[in-house]
């Protein structure tokens, strides 16, 4: 008995009947099936707009379908999604070709990139790595996919020997940027040959160096060397053989790698920081003592004007009390009191000669 298959709408089956020939079925539609044959029910795939995907039917014929698309697959077809990448303005990713050739592909350019599932992103292995001040570099601890062409900086410690048998630990901060990608994954490990540059210059700098005079300004000598490298490969060559700008090396401090050589060190640091500090103190002292006696001469210079001041204003009283003696002398007739008026003009003149004032009562 045949069995009777209905086929919705948007759906496929693929039949082989009893001899083994394969009919496909598109609904809607009414399918019979021999007892002896057989059918099958092709999955729905759905893809969405970020995704894309390669049939490979039973021919080998290939086919890329790109969402947002609805498609049957058949029952021999094989299907391999591409992966999706996404890349911001400052990034860059490494695509090795079925060819092997390898493409460059920058997010300022590409920012959605579907990587074909024969292909793949280039990996790269950096030396890198280390405690957080930079000491211990290993290689291949740096390993990613994607790479960031921004400025950024790396931190990085070894140990160097002055001329007198110090030996010192440098912490250096690298400033660099990843300038030329196509230049930079044609090397192995860029970042090796950077470090190991900057270490054999400061080594060398450092060597050439007693300790007393490395303590002289360690930072400026060290930056301004870098920046001036004549001999072997100076530092702008980075960009031209490697890609990678190393703008500035930059000495976070130094320590010595014997704890009690560094022990003393400390100790020497802090007690001239002590005496920079008492020295600060006996300045300020001294400047406190200048402004009280800058302003105790003011004060004296007010005082004095004060006093002139009031001398001139009791001497204008005392002619005022003159004045007032003489106009009554005039207007007193013969019976007046004259001892009375005599004490008024000589209390008049002592009270002006003062500074003082006089308010003179007469009983005239």
């Amino acid at each position: 008995m045949y069995r009777h298959y209905v086929v919705p709408d948007g759906d496929k089956v693929v039949v082989w009947d009893e001899q083994g020939e394969e009919r496909s079925y598109r609904g809607p539609a009414a399918v019979n099936v021999h007892p002896d044959a057989n059918i099958f029910f092709c999955p729905r795939t759905v893809l969405d707009a970020d995704q894309k995907v390669l049939v490979i039917d039973t021919e080998g014929h290939e086919q890329v379908r790109s969402g947002p698309l609805v498609f049957h697959t058949g029952p021999r077809d094989q299907i391999r999604e591409y992966r999706l990448v996404r890349l911001a303005c400052n990034e860059a990713v490494c695509v090795v070709r079925q060819d092997g050739v390898r493409e460059i592909v920058l997010g300022s350019e590409q920012p959605r990139l579907f990587l074909d599932p024969r292909e793949k992103l280039h990996r790269f292995v950096l030396t890198g790595g280390g405690d957080a001040d930079g000491f211990g570099k290993q290689p291949g601890a740096l390993a990613f996919e994607t790479l960031r062409l921004q400025p950024s900086q790396a931190y990085f410690a070894f140990p160097v020997r002055t001329a007198d048998n110090a030996v010192l630990i440098l912490k250096l901060m690298i400033f660099m940027e990843v300038k030329h990608p196509d230049l930079f994954i044609l090397r192995d490990d860029p970042f090796a040959v950077m470090f190991n540059f900057i270490m054999a210059e400061a080594t060398a700098l450092v060597g050439s160096l007693s300790f007393d005079s490395f303590k002289d300004h360690p930072g400026s000598r060290l930056q301004e060397h870098f920046a001036s490298t004549g001999d072997g490969m100076p530092m702008l060559q980075f960009a031209d053989k490697y890609g990678l700008d190393v703008s500035k090396v930059v000495l976070r401090g130094w320590m010595a790698e014997d704890r009690q050589v560094q022990k003393i060190l400390d100790q020497a640091a802090a007690a001239q920081t002590q005496r920079d500090v008492e020295r600060a103190e006996h300045a300020l002292k001294l400047e406190q003592l200048e402004n009280e006696r800058e302003q105790l001469e003011i004060a004296a210079k007010n005082h004095e004007l004060k006093a002139g001041a009031a001398e001139a204003e009791g001497r204008q009283e005392g002619l005022k009390i003159a004045s007032m003696y003489k106009t009554v002398k005039d207007e007193v007739d013969g019976s007046s009191n004259v001892a009375e008026l005599v004490c008024a003009k000589v209390a008049g003149q002592a009270v002006g000669s003062g500074g003082g004032k006089l308010v003179l009562q007469s009983k005239i």
